[in-house]
């Protein structure tokens, strides 16, 4: 199994200072000593490729190499830590999950240069462009380790907040989420500071040996976004979601957001300017 940046176990989310995300490249609000100290834990990598687009490779243990896509903004410098937003592309089709995931890796571009923060879009492996999961006991290989793997690689290249690793998924790769977060088999992966789905629902999921996907089982109470079309066929699934988390103890407007938009199964810039308006202000407690 890989291990995400060593921050397994039931770590909790605390929020920033409201300044932080109106002020993403501040270290202090007023100056050098006027204002708080942004809380960091920077993984201090220096040696990757910036600006723009990048792909990279990794290899992973029992899987071989894989490769993977990055978005760096214009104001990225390795002398600052940078939060990561861990973006899991849709079922892509036979072939098309490498360009499913350069495709969401510039979709997200336009917030990562707002937010100065780098995006990290993982392929796929399944054979029809879907994600495989671990085996029904939580053993792999599988693509988590592809996700887990590639997130240390880019802790390594770059200079990443290891307090500010979000996750966002759309479709199939919004299940991926729901399970890396909410599964206790899957503790060992998980590093997100909090996560949000659009078009996807926990029945999407897939099936372990134990409590899997449920909100009362999770390991920790990550914040998690739900984002749903009004003509979405998971719509019921969506809601079924939302009553489920707000009964296992999340708090809407506080720890869950949830809307419901006008639209079918997609995703739109809109949402992910919302995606990263509530992601924001979490980070790990350290």
């Amino acid at each position: 199994m890989v291990v995400v940046l060593g921050l397994a176990g039931s770590v909790q989310a605390a929020r920033l200072p409201d300044w932080r995300c109106t002020h993403p490249d501040a270290l202090f609000v007023d100056g050098i000593d006027g204002g708080p100290a942004a809380i960091g834990l920077p993984s201090g990598g220096n040696g990757g490729a910036y600006p723009g687009p990048v792909q990279r490779s990794v290899a992973v243990p029992g899987i071989g190499t894989r490769s993977y896509r990055l978005y760096l903004p214009a104001a990225y410098t390795p002398r600052h830590a940078a939060p990561l937003i861990v973006a899991l592309h849709g079922a892509a089709g036979p072939g098309q999950a490498a360009a499913a995931a350069a495709a969401v890796a510039l979709d997200w571009g336009p917030v990562a240069e707002a937010a100065q923060a780098i995006v990290l879009a993982p392929v796929a492996g399944g054979s029809q462009g879907g994600w495989i999961p671990p085996d029904v006991d939580g053993s792999g290989p599988s693509d988590y380790d592809v996700i887990a793997a590639a997130i240390t690689d880019a802790a390594g290249a770059y200079n990443v907040d290891r307090l500010r690793i979000h996750g966002w998924g759309y479709s199939a790769g919004g299940a991926v989420m729901h399970d890396l977060n909410l599964t206790p088999l899957n503790t060992h992966y998980q590093a997100f500071a909090g996560y949000a789905v659009v078009a996807s629902a926990r029945a999407l999921c897939p099936d372990y040996i134990g409590p899997y996907c449920e909100p009362a089982a999770a390991p920790a109470r990550m914040p998690v976004a739900i984002r749903i079309g009004l003509s979405d066929a998971l719509l019921p699934y969506a809601r079924a979601d939302r009553t489920a988390l707000v009964a296992a103890g999340w708090t809407e407007g506080a720890d869950l957001a949830y809307a419901e938009v006008a639209g079918g199964h997609t995703y739109d810039a809109a949402g992910l300017v919302a995606a990263w308006s509530f992601l924001c202000p979490f980070r790990r407690d350290p």
